[in-house]
C-alpha cells in the first residue's frame, strides 16, 4: 500500500513538472511547423500544384539533410546534458552545449554544396521537371536561415535539460511564426514571386534566434554556473569530441526515420504532381501532429528521466519514462481520431482541386494511422536517446523502414502502378506493427542503472572542463525566481511536490 501511495506521489509530482516544461515547448513545435503550413497553403492557392510540391519536396530535402543532421548531432546533448546537470557539474553542461553547435556546423559545407546541385539529381531520379527547378530556388533560399535554426535549438535544448521554463521563447516563435511569417510571405511572394516564400522563411529564422538570443541574455532564466562564456578550445578538444561523437554520430544515424520520408516522398513523386500535392497535405502538418508535439512532450520526458538518472534515482526515472510513454500513446490516439474528424475542413485548406481532394479523401484514415505510429516512435526515441541507445534506434529504424518498408511500398506502389494509395496501404500499417513494438522492447527491458553508469563513463571520458567564471547576481536572481516560482506552483497545503519527490526517492523500491 506504501509503495502504490509512493508511486501516485511521484506521478503526480513529475507528472505535473514534466507538463509544464512540455506545454511552451509543444505550442513553439506548433508555431515553428506553421512554417511549413504557410508555405503551402499560401503558395498552393496563388501558384498552383508545382509551387506547392516544390514547398514540400524542398522541406523534405532540408529534413533529409540540415535538419536531420541537426537533430540527430544534438541528440549526443539530450543524454550528456541532461546528465551533467543531474550530477550537478554545471560548468558541462554549457561546454557541451557549444561542442553540440560545433559538431553540427561541421557538415554544413557539404550539405550546401549538395542543395546547390540537387537539380539535375533529381531529374534523374524522375522527379516532375515542373517542380524540379522550384525545389532548387527553395533551397538557396532557405540555407540562409539554417544556422540560426540550429543555434535556435541549441539555445532550446539548454534550457530544457537545465529543466528551465522556455515561456520567453514560445512568445518569441509565436510572434515571428504566427505573426510575422505570413504577412511577410505573403507581400514577398507579390514582389519577387516563389523566391519570397523561402527568403522569408530565412527572415522569420533569424529573427526568432535573435528574439530568443535576447530574452535569455535579458532575463537569465538558465542556472547561473552553466553558462561561463564561450569556450571554444575546451569544446573542439580531441577527447571531448571523440566522447561526443560516439553518441551524436548513431544519432545522426538514428535520423533514418526522418530520411525515410524523404525517400517515401521520392516515391511519391515519380506518381506526378497530383499524388506529390495529395501527399502534401498530409505531410504537412504530420510533422507537427506526429512529430513536432509529441517531440516536445518526449523532450521534456527524457530531460527530466535524464536528470533523473544523473541524481542517481534509477528506479523513478524508469518509472516516470514508461508512465510518460504510456500518456503519450494515449494523447497520439486523441490526435488521431481529431485529424480523421477534421479531415475535411483541413484539405479544404491546402487545394481546391476535385482530384487531390478525392486522393487526399482515400488515403485519410492512414494519414491518422501515421499520426498515432509516428507520434509513439518520437516519445520513444526521446527515451532512447537520453538513455544513450542511440545505435540501437538507428538500426532498428533501417531494418524496419529501409529494408522492409520502403521496398515493399515501392513493389506495391511503382512496380503495380497503384501509385500514393498503393504506396499509403504498405507504408502505415509497416511502420506502426514493424517499427514501434522492437522499439519500446528495447528501452523497457535494458538495464537503466548500466546505461547511466555508461553516459557517465562518457562524460567523463571527453570531460575538459573550463574555467570557472563567478556568476553575476543578476542571474543567480533570475535563476532563483525561476525555482521559487516551479515550488509555488506545486504548493499544496504545507507541502509541495518537490519535497513530496524528495521523499519518494528514498522509499520507492
Amino acid at each position: 500500500m506504501a509503495v502504490d501511495q509512493s508511486r501516485a506521489e511521484l506521478l503526480r509530482a513529475e507528472g505535473l513538472t514534466i507538463l509544464r516544461r512540455a506545454l511552451p515547448l509543444v505550442l513553439q513545435a506548433g508555431c515553428i511547423q506553421a512554417q511549413t503550413v504557410w508555405g503551402a497553403t499560401i503558395t498552393g492557392p496563388r501558384l498552383g500544384p508545382a509551387a506547392l510540391g516544390a514547398v514540400v519536396m524542398g522541406n523534405m530535402l532540408g529534413n533529409l539533410t540540415l535538419r536531420s543532421v541537426i537533430g540527430g548531432g544534438l541528440s549526443g546533448y539530450d543524454a550528456l546534458g541532461a546528465n551533467a546537470f543531474g550530477c550537478k557539474e554545471f560548468a558541462e553542461v554549457g561546454l557541451l552545449a557549444q561542442r553540440a553547435a560545433l559538431f553540427c556546423f561541421a557538415f554544413f559545407p557539404p550539405m550546401y554544396l549538395l542543395w546547390f546541385c540537387i537539380e539535375p539529381l533529381l531529374l534523374q531520379m524522375g522527379q516532375p521537371a515542373a517542380v524540379v527547378p522550384l525545389v532548387g530556388v527553395y533551397l538557396r533560399g532557405t540555407m540562409l536561415g539554417f544556422p540560426a535554426v540550429l543555434l535556435n535549438q541549441v539555445l532550446n535544448k539548454f534550457l530544457v535539460v537545465q529543466g528551465c521554463p522556455v515561456d520567453g521563447l514560445m512568445y518569441v516563435t509565436t510572434v515571428t511564426n504566427l505573426g510575422v511569417q505570413p504577412i511577410l510571405m505573403t507581400r514577398m511572394l507579390s514582389a519577387v514571386g516563389f523566391r519570397g516564400v523561402a527568403w522569408s522563411t530565412s527572415i522569420v529564422d533569424w529573427l526568432r534566434f535573435l528574439g530568443g538570443l535576447l530574452y535569455v541574455l535579458r532575463c537569465q532564466p538558465h542556472h547561473p554556473e552553466t553558462w561561463t562564456g564561450l569556450h571554444i578550445r575546451s569544446a573542439l578538444s580531441r577527447r571531448g569530441l571523440a566522447a561526443y561523437t560516439r553518441l551524436a554520430l548513431p544519432g545522426v544515424l538514428g535520423m533514418n526515420e526522418s530520411w525515410y520520408w524523404e525517400g517515401l516522398g521520392m516515391l511519391i513523386g515519380r506518381g506526378g504532381a497530383t499524388d506529390l500535392a495529395a501527399h502534401a497535405v498530409g505531410y504537412s502538418f504530420m510533422p507537427w501532429v506526429g512529430g513536432g508535439l509529441p517531440g516536445s512532450l518526449g523532450g521534456a520526458l527524457g530531460a527530466r528521466v535524464g536528470a533523473l538518472l544523473g541524481e542517481g534515482h534509477i528506479q523513478e526515472a524508469a518509472f516516470v519514462a514508461r508512465a510518460g510513454a504510456a500518456a503519450g500513446a494515449a494523447l497520439q490516439v486523441l490526435l488521431g481520431v481529431i485529424v480523421y474528424l477534421a479531415r475535411d475542413w483541413i484539405v479544404s485548406q491546402y487545394t481546391d482541386s476535385a482530384a487531390t481532394t478525392a486522393l487526399c479523401v482515400t488515403i485519410w484514415p492512414l494519414v491518422c494511422i501515421g499520426c498515432f505510429s509516428g507520434g509513439f516512435f518520437n516519445v520513444q526515441a526521446a527515451l532512447m536517446r537520453t538513455l544513450g541507445m542511440h545505435s540501437r534506434l538507428a538500426w532498428v529504424t533501417f531494418v524496419t523502414l529501409w529494408m522492409i518498408t520502403l521496398p515493399a511500398a515501392y513493389i506495391i506502389g511503382v512496380h503495380f502502378k497503384f501509385g500514393l494509395k498503393g504506396i499509403y496501404f504498405v507504408h502505415a500499417p509497416f511502420r506502426l506493427l514493424l517499427m514501434n513494438p522492437p522499439l519500446l522492447l528495447s528501452w523497457c527491458s535494458v538495464s537503466w542503472e548500466e546505461q547511466g553508469e555508461r553516459i557517465r563513463a562518457l562524460r567523463a571520458m571527453g570531460k575538459t572542463q573550463p574555467t570557472p567564471m563567478a556568476p553575476t547576481k543578476v542571474a543567480s536572481h533570475a535563476y532563483g525566481r525561476v525555482q521559487r516560482a516551479d515550488q509555488q506552483g506545486d504548493h499544496d497545503g504545507d507541502d509541495d511536490d518537490a519535497d513530496a519527490v524528495g521523499d519518494v526517492h528514498g522509499h520507492l523500491p
